[in-house]
């Protein structure tokens, strides 16, 4: 499961600085109390009507975008998970079994939490929808194009998203999908798989990215 983070991840740095038209190169940054990154695993089988579907929310993560005004096409984006931090949010579960699925998410039949600590994604691009705006406050949407880590297997991922201007910050909304075995994991699978989850999961994200605060000054 995933994831996508995932994604893994976002985007947002990619509405550089309103204002002059050279300035230089700026960051942005998200942590796990300023949005939400959310993995939805799906039931399926035949007794899938005694399963539930999973939402897991990812309860520590961070979020690093770097983006050059004058050619935001090249922002690099960076978004990092802790594997072992996936929350189950079904409302259906009781404690115990929400305790017992999470176990499983970050356990060694899964994301095996305690060899692949971190969930990585990194993009190096942005394929715009579109013309690109005439002024970053307009916003952006398209596609990140990226490399994700998960499980100890790095594969491309390309994540859709949507960012927009929320005064001195950027809203980033967006979604990726992908496939557990892609990344080595064997998707959950009982009763002779009459109860099962489907291979691919869907990563949702909103994130606020602020200004990274200025470096501290030397001792």
């Amino acid at each position: 499961m995933a994831p996508r983070s995932l994604g893994l991840p976002l985007l947002l740095a990619l509405v550089g600085t309103a204002g002059t038209a050279r300035a230089e190169p700026a960051t942005w940054v998200a942590s796990s109390d300023s949005g939400h990154i959310l993995v939805h695993v799906y039931k399926r089988g035949l007794l899938s009507g005694l399963a539930h579907d999973h939402h897991f929310s990812a309860t520590e993560w961070r979020a690093t975008a770097v983006l050059d005004p004058a050619d935001p096409v090249q922002a690099r984006v960076e978004v990092v998970v802790a594997a072992s931090s996936l929350r189950d949010q079904q409302a259906a579960l009781s404690e115990a079994e929400r305790a017992k699925v999470n176990g499983r998410a970050a356990g060694p039949e899964t994301l095996d939490a305690a060899r692949f600590p971190e969930i990585r994604f990194v993009a190096v691009r942005l394929a715009s929808d579109g013309p690109a705006p005439a002024r970053a406050e307009d916003g952006l949407a398209g596609g990140l194009i990226g490399t994700l880590t998960l499980h100890g297997v790095s594969r491309p991922l390309q994540v859709a998203v949507q960012a927009a201007r929320e005064g001195e910050t950027w809203r980033v909304k967006g979604a990726a999908r992908l496939k557990q075995s892609e990344f080595g994991i064997e998707p959950y699978s009982g009763f002779a798989g009459a109860v099962a989850v489907h291979d691919e999961v869907v990563i949702e994200f909103d994130l606020l990215l602020s200004p990274a605060p200025p470096p501290a000054p030397p001792p």
